[in-house]
């Protein structure tokens, strides 16, 4: 947000306004009378009387981390003049979310059935050691994995540390298991990085004679 006000008791005419862009920044919009060269706005003020204002609300894209200094400018008749900078400090940040795709077709007791995980980094900066568990409830197994590493242990998987995470990747790691009893059977995954942690939850009935499937979402939960 900008705002120019005349605090003095003439109208200044004619204000010539500027703002400089820093370099990790780009303007979207919003001032509607500004024109852009490079990375500077200029636009015209044609008269502030004594007591008035002009509010302006522009956006910008952030694109590079770090200090971001607006300078802003105008001159006018009456002896009008006015200046100010805006230190903005701007960090990258990673923000994974995940999902999780139970079995795509009815499966009966015995048969194996494969839960798929995705990992996606839709921030800024890169994640690192992302960490990554799923456990099943009774009465079903898992068997391997398939896209990534880890161990395949009694009703759960422990997944080898993810070294990164870039901006805009995803990660598909596929958990085959096997059910060995009728009922519902939880499948449920963590994931955690830094502070993030991220857990979702399916629960799946299986049929030992064929028939349908009931699927659903019992929970899911993000925290940062």
């Amino acid at each position: 947000h900008l705002k120019v006000i005349n605090n003095g008791t003439a109208t200044c005419k004619d204000l010539q306004s500027s703002m400089g862009l820093p370099p990790g920044v780009r303007y979207q919009g919003g001032i509607e009378s500004a024109n852009q060269r490079g990375a500077k706005l200029t636009w015209a003020i044609e008269s502030l009387p004594p007591g008035a204002e002009r509010e302006y609300e522009f956006t910008c894209m952030m694109v590079s981390p770090g200090v971001q200094t607006f300078d802003f400018a105008a001159a006018g008749s009456a002896a009008g003049k006015t200046a100010v900078a805006l230190d903005t400090q701007v960090e990258s940040i990673a923000d994974l979310v995940m999902t999780i795709q139970d079995p795509a077709a009815p499966a009966p007791v015995g048969a194996e059935v494969t839960y798929e995980i995705l990992i996606k980094n839709r921030g800024s900066r890169q994640a690192k050691g992302v960490r990554a568990i799923a456990q099943f409830s009774n009465g079903i197994e898992p068997r391997r994995i398939e896209g990534h590493t880890g161990q395949v242990l009694t009703g759960q998987v422990l997944f080898d540390p993810i070294e990164s995470i870039r901006p805009g990747q995803q990660i598909r790691i596929r958990v085959v298991a096997e059910a060995e009893s009728e009922g519902h059977h939880r499948f449920r995954t963590e994931i955690r990085s830094g502070e993030t942690l991220l857990v979702a939850e399916e629960a799946t009935q299986y049929l030992a004679r064929r028939g349908q499937r009931v699927s659903r979402r019992s929970s899911s939960n993000d925290q940062h």
